[in-house]
Protein backbone atom coordinates (compact mmCIF):
# COMPACT_ATOMS: atom_id res chain seq x y z
CA UNK A 1 0.00 0.00 0.00
CA UNK A 2 0.89 3.15 -1.00
CA UNK A 3 0.06 6.86 -0.12
CA UNK A 4 -0.12 9.19 -3.40
CA UNK A 5 -0.54 12.47 -2.83
CA UNK A 6 -4.39 12.51 -3.00
CA UNK A 7 -4.72 9.28 -1.85
CA UNK A 8 -6.98 7.61 -5.00
CA UNK A 9 -4.40 6.09 -6.42
CA UNK A 10 -5.63 2.54 -8.15
CA UNK A 11 -9.59 3.91 -7.94
CA UNK A 12 -10.34 2.79 -12.01
CA UNK A 13 -13.49 3.74 -11.67
CA UNK A 14 -12.30 7.64 -12.78
CA UNK A 15 -11.05 6.13 -16.13
CA UNK A 16 -12.46 7.78 -18.93
CA UNK A 17 -13.63 5.01 -21.16
CA UNK A 18 -12.82 6.50 -24.46
CA UNK A 19 -11.86 9.45 -26.07
CA UNK A 20 -15.62 10.48 -26.24
CA UNK A 21 -16.03 10.70 -22.89
CA UNK A 22 -17.32 14.49 -22.02
CA UNK A 23 -17.29 14.52 -18.13
CA UNK A 24 -15.25 12.67 -15.27
CA UNK A 25 -13.93 13.57 -12.22
CA UNK A 26 -14.48 17.20 -11.88
CA UNK A 27 -18.03 16.74 -13.09
CA UNK A 28 -18.47 14.37 -10.09
CA UNK A 29 -18.35 11.45 -12.62
CA UNK A 30 -16.80 7.95 -12.57
CA UNK A 31 -17.48 6.61 -15.90
CA UNK A 32 -15.62 2.92 -15.75
CA UNK A 33 -17.39 2.75 -12.23
CA UNK A 34 -20.93 3.85 -13.75
CA UNK A 35 -20.31 1.53 -16.79
CA UNK A 36 -19.47 -1.89 -15.20
CA UNK A 37 -20.02 -1.70 -11.21
CA UNK A 38 -22.39 -4.02 -10.06
CA UNK A 39 -25.33 -1.97 -9.82
CA UNK A 40 -24.67 -0.59 -13.76
CA UNK A 41 -24.88 -4.51 -14.65
CA UNK A 42 -28.22 -5.46 -12.98
CA UNK A 43 -29.62 -2.29 -14.17
CA UNK A 44 -29.08 -3.15 -17.47
CA UNK A 45 -29.81 -6.73 -17.19
CA UNK A 46 -33.04 -5.63 -16.04
CA UNK A 47 -33.98 -3.12 -18.70
CA UNK A 48 -32.16 -5.75 -21.70
CA UNK A 49 -34.44 -9.11 -20.39
CA UNK A 50 -37.52 -7.27 -18.71
CA UNK A 51 -37.12 -8.80 -14.81
CA UNK A 52 -35.56 -7.22 -12.02
CA UNK A 53 -32.47 -8.79 -11.70
CA UNK A 54 -29.28 -8.67 -8.85
CA UNK A 55 -25.78 -8.88 -10.20
CA UNK A 56 -25.36 -12.22 -9.24
CA UNK A 57 -28.45 -13.06 -10.54
CA UNK A 58 -27.32 -11.75 -14.37
CA UNK A 59 -23.61 -13.13 -13.58
CA UNK A 60 -25.67 -16.57 -13.21
CA UNK A 61 -28.37 -16.23 -15.80
CA UNK A 62 -28.66 -18.78 -18.79
CA UNK A 63 -30.29 -16.08 -21.38
CA UNK A 64 -27.71 -15.95 -23.92
CA UNK A 65 -27.83 -11.17 -23.55
CA UNK A 66 -27.13 -12.33 -20.31
CA UNK A 67 -24.22 -13.65 -21.10
CA UNK A 68 -22.93 -10.87 -23.26
CA UNK A 69 -23.31 -8.23 -21.31
CA UNK A 70 -21.66 -10.01 -18.50
CA UNK A 71 -18.87 -10.75 -20.89
CA UNK A 72 -18.90 -7.43 -22.42
CA UNK A 73 -18.43 -5.77 -18.94
CA UNK A 74 -15.69 -8.41 -17.95
CA UNK A 75 -13.59 -7.39 -21.56
CA UNK A 76 -13.75 -4.06 -20.53
CA UNK A 77 -12.78 -4.14 -16.90
CA UNK A 78 -9.75 -5.95 -17.79
CA UNK A 79 -8.74 -3.85 -20.89
CA UNK A 80 -8.44 -0.96 -18.32
CA UNK A 81 -6.78 -3.22 -15.34
CA UNK A 82 -4.01 -4.69 -18.40
CA UNK A 83 -3.40 -1.20 -19.40
CA UNK A 84 -2.55 -0.26 -15.70
CA UNK A 85 -0.63 -3.23 -15.32
CA UNK A 86 1.36 -2.46 -17.96
CA UNK A 87 2.11 0.95 -16.86
CA UNK A 88 2.84 0.11 -13.35
CA UNK A 89 4.20 -3.14 -13.58
CA UNK A 90 3.09 -5.27 -10.67
CA UNK A 91 3.91 -8.59 -9.73
CA UNK A 92 0.05 -9.28 -8.41
CA UNK A 93 -3.04 -8.02 -8.66
CA UNK A 94 -5.36 -8.24 -5.82
CA UNK A 95 -8.93 -8.18 -6.62
CA UNK A 96 -11.84 -7.55 -4.48
CA UNK A 97 -15.21 -5.87 -3.83
CA UNK A 98 -18.80 -7.09 -4.73
CA UNK A 99 -18.18 -8.31 -8.11
CA UNK A 100 -15.53 -10.97 -6.01
CA UNK A 101 -18.63 -12.73 -5.44
CA UNK A 102 -18.38 -14.02 -9.17
CA UNK A 103 -14.95 -14.57 -8.39
CA UNK A 104 -14.65 -17.74 -10.21
CA UNK A 105 -15.81 -15.75 -13.52
CA UNK A 106 -13.51 -12.79 -13.00
CA UNK A 107 -10.48 -13.54 -12.10
CA UNK A 108 -10.09 -15.97 -15.15
CA UNK A 109 -11.57 -13.50 -17.28
CA UNK A 110 -8.63 -10.64 -16.19
CA UNK A 111 -5.88 -13.58 -16.12
CA UNK A 112 -6.75 -14.41 -19.39
CA UNK A 113 -6.51 -10.87 -20.83
CA UNK A 114 -3.40 -9.80 -18.91
CA UNK A 115 -1.93 -13.08 -19.74
CA UNK A 116 -1.68 -11.96 -23.39
CA UNK A 117 -2.30 -8.56 -23.69
CA UNK A 118 0.92 -7.55 -20.90
CA UNK A 119 4.52 -7.72 -21.36
CA UNK A 120 5.26 -9.49 -18.04
CA UNK A 121 1.57 -10.32 -16.71
CA UNK A 122 0.83 -9.73 -12.82
CA UNK A 123 -0.33 -12.63 -10.86
CA UNK A 124 -4.32 -12.27 -10.55
CA UNK A 125 -5.44 -12.89 -6.89
CA UNK A 126 -8.47 -12.67 -5.03
CA UNK A 127 -7.90 -9.58 -2.51
CA UNK A 128 -7.16 -11.10 1.20
CA UNK A 129 -10.03 -8.55 2.29
CA UNK A 130 -12.72 -9.02 -0.67
CA UNK A 131 -15.51 -6.56 0.75
CA UNK A 132 -13.66 -4.22 3.18
CA UNK A 133 -10.09 -4.06 1.60
CA UNK A 134 -10.13 0.36 1.64
CA UNK A 135 -11.42 0.14 5.18
CA UNK A 136 -8.40 -1.84 5.74
CA UNK A 137 -6.11 0.08 3.61
CA UNK A 138 -7.26 2.89 5.56
CA UNK A 139 -6.66 1.52 9.04
CA UNK A 140 -2.91 0.43 7.42
CA UNK A 141 -2.63 4.39 6.62
CA UNK A 142 -3.61 5.40 9.76
CA UNK A 143 -1.50 3.11 11.11
CA UNK A 144 1.37 3.69 9.75
CA UNK A 145 1.18 7.60 10.33
CA UNK A 146 0.42 6.83 13.86
CA UNK A 147 3.52 5.22 14.02
CA UNK A 148 5.16 7.81 12.20
CA UNK A 149 4.11 10.90 14.24
CA UNK A 150 4.83 8.61 17.71
CA UNK A 151 8.69 8.04 16.48
CA UNK A 152 8.99 11.62 15.88
CA UNK A 153 7.71 12.60 20.14
CA UNK A 154 10.63 10.21 20.52
CA UNK A 155 13.31 12.43 19.46
CA UNK A 156 14.78 14.76 21.65
CA UNK A 157 13.99 18.52 21.01
CA UNK A 158 17.66 19.14 19.39
CA UNK A 159 16.76 16.41 16.66
CA UNK A 160 13.03 17.18 15.52
CA UNK A 161 14.55 19.87 13.34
Amino acid sequence: MRKYSNGASGEIGYNLRSVLDTSGAAHGRAPLEEAISGRFIGERASLLLGEPLSTADVFAHSDIRARFLVDEMLAELATHVANLAILIDPARIAVGGGLMSSGDVILPALAFRLGYAVPFPPEIVPARFLNDASLHGAIALALTDLVNASSLLLLRPADRR
